[in-house]
Parts: C-alpha cells; sequence; structure tokens
C-alpha cells in the first residue's frame, strides 16, 4: 500500500479512507504513518493532505500533520518540500479566518 501510494495515490487512497475510524491502535497508528510516507514524494503532499481535509474523522487530520511533518524532516534529502516548507503550509493554513 505504501509503496504504491507513493508514485500513485490515488489508488489507495480510498482503501485507506475506509480505516480512517480504525479501533485497533496498531492499525490506526499505521494509517497514520502510511498517509506520512505517502505524502513526502513528489506530487503527493498536497493530494493527500486534500483528501484529508474531505474525510469524516477530522481528529485524524492534526496526527497526520505531525508525521507529515516529521516525515519530511527524517527524509528531506528526498522529499519534494523541506521539513520548513511543510511547517509554513501548516501554520498558513491555521492562520485562515474561518
Amino acid at each position: 500500500m505504501e509503496l504504491r501510494g507513493r508514485t500513485h495515490p490515488q489508488d489507495v487512497i480510498d482503501i485507506l479512507k475506509l480505516l480512517q475510524f480504525e479501533k485497533t491502535k496498531r492499525v490506526y497508528d499505521t494509517l497514520i504513518h502510511v498517509l506520512g510516507q505517502i505524502s513526502y514524494k513528489k506530487g503527493c503532499f498536497r493530494y493527500v493532505i486534500n483528501q484529508l481535509k474531505i474525510w469524516e474523522n477530522k481528529d485524524l487530520y492534526p496526527l497526520v500533520q505531525n508525521e507529515i511533518i516529521e516525515i519530511h524532516g527524517r527524509y528531506e534529502k528526498f522529499s519534494e518540500f523541506t521539513q520548513q516548507e511543510i511547517i509554513d503550509v501548516f501554520a498558513k493554513e491555521h492562520a485562515k479566518p474561518v
């Protein structure tokens, strides 16, 4: 799932969406991790966050944000964006008036 998602996120996002209310902690944590891993590849970050914004489980979004920030730091040499660019995107998002 993770590997396919890094090159074709649209192929796996609907399957991952089915797990958004998963009660098993290990599965839920893996979902967060996989979404973070998918996000660092070229062309995937915006797709992942835009999809998450329309998911029903709004509690998941900040958890995935943290994972995305961490992964972009860990894999900065391979990521489309730097960790700071990702932090800035999320900061701008929170600064927008509702």
